[in-house]
């Protein structure tokens, strides 16, 4: 009878390990998607961004080529996380760079297009900020479910897979720091 009962507990907390770790696993990828869903309206908002510097940064014209190409690019769906991970970083310095570039041009500075266009841009950086935020949160949760006794051996028998964390490399942030210290003089 203990036999059966030890049995019975035994099934059901695999039962609840293999469920947290897909429950995890699925908040970590949901995490991914709102990460997406905010690019996607940055992508959106490059184009006209793009065009509405155009006409003022002719000299400028690689930055925007780039910007254009890369935000082609993270409409792939078809990329792995990590390589969309790692295109998202690039966009977000690539558009504060146009951003800041553009703060040398009077003309354009004083547009209300690209006014308007400069604030949704940085609403939408800050969101994409906080959705990375949120899902470094859910894949450190994640992997840490994958390395801790016993979930580590269910995830082994079902083959988890540890996900990436979202990092700006260091020469991102320095250009970042670099915006923002700019932004702030202004």
């Amino acid at each position: 009878m203990s036999l059966f009962i030890i049995g019975i507990l035994l099934t059901f907390g695999f039962i609840f390990i293999y469920n947290s770790l897909i429950s995890r696993r699925n908040k970590s990828r949901q995490c991914f998607s709102s990460i997406q869903t905010y690019q996607q309206k940055r992508a959106d908002l490059i184009p006209n961004l793009v065009n509405t510097v155009k006409a003022f940064m002719s000299h400028e014209k690689e930055l925007l080529t780039q910007l254009t190409e890369l935000r082609s690019e993270i409409n792939n769906k078809n990329l792995p996380e990590a390589q969309q991970i790692e295109n998202t970083a690039l966009l977000s310095i690539m558009t504060k760079s146009l951003i800041l570039k553009a703060e040398a041009y009077p003309n354009l500075k004083s547009s209300e297009s690209f006014l308007k266009l400069q604030s949704t841009l940085e609403d939408i950086e800050d969101q994409i900020s906080a959705s990375r935020r949120a899902y470094n949160s859910a894949v450190t949760i994640y992997n840490t479910s994958l390395e801790i006794f016993p979930y580590n051996l269910i995830a082994k028998i079902f083959s988890f897979k540890q996900k990436s964390l979202f990092v700006s490399e260091p020469i991102h942030q320095e250009n970042l720091s670099i915006y923002n210290e700019f932004k702030k003089a202004n």
